[in-house]
């Protein structure tokens, strides 16, 4: 298998991140984008709970490493890699809570960790995984076009042969 860690994630993931020329903009991209991660996590439990559908654990992970992509490309916007020093792949849910008092994001990025662990899914290996994902879709760098023609096949059968 294939791993990455927290920092060659952040290095990574800045290739496939747009640049919309103001701060605020990237900043306020990078929120959104964790909102509407969080979400699709958080679906996959709402049908789980009320039709019975079972937990997809390729697409749980995939929307893991979609969220972590938001969170440390925001990082990267605002000049920090703040993972690295406080990541812990055990996972310590009172140090990431003391963490969290100055970055929201920590705490998030130790949830995802946790909720990784639960469905037995290895957090290094997800992040691989999501650059994977996005090599495919935006081979030669970000671009609006492929963003909004991405052929979802490839990217599945990336995600669960990785």
């Amino acid at each position: 298998m294939n791993y990455l860690n927290i920092d060659e994630f952040q290095e990574l993931a800045k290739t496939s991140c747009p640049d919309l020329g103001h701060i605020s903009d990237n900043l306020r991209h990078m929120r959104y984008g964790i909102f509407t991660e969080v979400g699709e996590i958080v679906d996959i439990f709402k049908k789980n709970l009320a039709y019975k559908k079972e937990i997809d654990t390729v697409h749980l992970g995939e929307e893991i490493g979609d969220c972590m992509w938001y969170i440390v490309n925001h990082e990267t916007f605002l000049g920090s890699k703040i993972f690295p020093k406080f990541y812990k792949p055990e996972f310590d849910i009172n140090f990431m809570m003391k963490c969290s008092v100055e970055n929201e994001q920590v705490l998030l990025a130790g949830c995802l960790i946790q909720l990784a662990n639960k469905f037995n899914l290895n957090f290094e290996e997800l992040l691989f995984k999501n650059i994977e994902k996005l090599r495919i879709r935006f081979p030669e760098g970000f671009s609006e076009e492929r963003a909004l023609n991405r052929d979802l096949n490839k990217e599945r059968e990336s995600l669960e042969g990785c």
